[in-house]
């Protein structure tokens, strides 16, 4: 007679700080003065994991609301016009903040994804 199945859940290994962590976006709606932004791995180590972030509104060039479009490839110079819908499945690199203990590292600078 064969045993049943038995799967174990296994937690994810912890994000270290600076780290490159290749991501993709997964939505992003609009909040009263933010934009939501979800955000999933999409190396095998972390696979599937997802963080929320909030971009603050208006976009001001260099902030980090613009900084994270230009690693998407879109232009943040003033007068230029982003529809955020066009950023969803989009890649792009993040780095994390260290993290107090108990506490979930919260998504700190974004990088494009390199050119192979």
């Amino acid at each position: 007679m064969s045993r049943p199945l038995e799967l174990v859940v296994e937690p994810y290994r912890a994000l270290s700080p600076g780290k490159h962590y290749p991501m993709r976006v997964i939505a992003i709606r609009k909040e009263a003065a933010a934009l939501e932004v979800v955000l999933e791995h999409i190396a095998n180590d972390q696979a599937g994991r997802q963080h929320e972030v909030f971009l603050g509104l208006p976009l001001r060039p260099q902030s980090p609301s613009a900084r994270f479009f230009v690693s998407l490839g879109c232009d943040a110079s003033i007068g230029s016009r982003i529809r955020p819908a066009d950023a969803v499945s989009r890649e792009l690199i993040v780095q994390f903040s260290a993290s107090s203990e108990g506490e979930e590292p919260q998504p700190v600078a974004f990088h494009p994804i390199p050119e192979k």
